[in-house]
């Protein structure tokens, strides 16, 4: 059984909480990773993840949310939720993310 971190709970459970609230369809998700896993998933054209303790999006562009760049995970998890809806609505997202150059080289699920 894989074991996820508090942080990827608290992540997902407020991501579909928001979906839910703004009447969309939860995401479609599955836990990848054998030695680190994490959550992957599709908002409308949005791939997102949910590492141990950040969180990515990749739409148009690509936003990642360190814990580094935040005073503490809520609001980490708040502003990837707000970039989240805002980036499946077509809009550009008001938090950015990580203050750090982002190399996303992975291949959308």
């Amino acid at each position: 059984m894989v074991s996820l971190t508090e942080f990827q709970n608290r992540c997902e459970v407020a991501l579909k909480e928001a979906l839910i609230a703004e009447g969309k369809a939860p995401f479609d998700q599955k836990i990848e990773g054998d030695n680190e896993p994490y959550i992957a998933g599709i908002v409308g054209d949005v791939h997102v993840y949910i590492y141990l303790d950040e969180a990515e999006l990749v739409g148009k562009k690509s936003y990642s949310f360190e814990r580094a760049d935040y005073t503490n995970d809520e609001e980490l998890i708040s502003a990837f939720v707000k970039a989240v809806l805002s980036v499946a609505a077509g809009a550009a997202p008001e938090e950015k993310g990580s203050k750090r150059k982002i190399f996303f080289r992975g291949k959308p699920i």
